[in-house]
């Protein structure tokens, strides 16, 4: 079976066929390489699966990712299957 993604921007899911699409997703964004945690702390993209399924809900502070007024976005990365 074929994982696909649904990654969650603040209570909006966005669906994605691939992780790799997700990545791709964040660069477009304008995330270069890391994504900004808290404490200053750089998690590379190619470490997001990883650090969401340790974590689950991630706080992120990139200032491309964050909402206006807001100080970070919320995201949280969820693998999906579907039956037929």
């Amino acid at each position: 079976m074929q994982k696909n993604y649904c990654l969650v921007i603040n209570n909006s899911p966005l669906f994605f066929k691939s992780l790799d699409s997700v990545k791709s997703w964040f660069k477009k964004c304008g995330v270069k390489r890391r994504l900004e945690l808290e404490d200053e702390e750089y998690v590379s993209l190619n470490k997001l699966e990883k650090l969401l399924e340790e974590y689950g809900d991630v706080e992120v502070y990139n200032d491309c990712l964050c909402e206006m007024g807001d100080d970070y976005c919320s995201i949280r990365l969820m693998e999906i299957v579907f039956e037929d």
